[in-house]
């Protein structure tokens, strides 16, 4: 694809986004949670924060707990070994 193909793809997709967003406004959002910060101390304790938050309906990727965990199980000294 030519530089100016990219750029005429990137541009339909912009503006059928922009089309979409002003279809469907941001509809205001009630949860208990909504703007709060969270510190936690660790990242597993991080994790099980954000597996109760999603248990109270918060929706975020999967991934982010994955990771959490195995950061947790790194600095645990409990991590798998790398692949080899």
């Amino acid at each position: 694809m030519s530089a100016e193909e990219l750029g005429m793809e990137y541009k339909r997709r912009s503006e059928a986004w922009q089309d979409w967003a002003e279809a469907n406004p941001a509809q205001p959002f009630h949860n208990d949670h909504a703007g709060k910060s969270f510190g936690d101390g660790s990242p597993g304790e991080c994790a099980d924060r954000l597996e109760g938050l999603r248990r109270d309906g918060l929706i975020f990727p999967n991934e982010i707990i994955v990771a959490l965990r195995a950061e947790q199980r790194e600095m645990d000294g409990t991590a798998d070994p790398p692949v080899t």
